[in-house]
């Protein structure tokens, strides 16, 4: 435990690689499990369960994004106008297009 923390402290990379999988990890399970547990439900019950799960991660990806930057904001930024991306990510991703800060790579 304090081994890894230490060195994802000392590596940026490596600690990037964390941070997107302690978000990213979860969702991709939440997803799974919701798949299964509606694999048999009716279309509207299934469209809620998803829209549920679409409205958390949505917001929790937007985070990541914003904390991870670089690459992953031009990502969100294509994702924020693809009709294959649920609306609530899209929604959510919207702010990528206009209101990031700058970054300077003159340091």
């Amino acid at each position: 435990g304090t081994a890894l923390a230490a060195y994802a402290y000392g590596d940026p990379g490596f600690g990037r690689q964390v941070s997107f999988w302690r978000v990213t990890g979860p969702a991709v399970l939440s997803y799974a499990a919701c798949s299964a547990k509606h694999k048999k439900s009716d279309a509207d019950t299934k469209a809620r369960a998803f829209a549920a799960l679409h409205d958390h991660y949505s917001k929790v990806s937007l985070d990541l994004i914003l904390e991870l930057r670089g690459l992953y904001i031009k990502f969100g930024q294509a994702a924020a106008s693809s009709p294959f991306v649920p609306q609530a990510y899209r929604t959510q991703f919207k702010v990528l297009q206009n209101d990031v800060p700058s970054e300077d790579f003159a340091a």
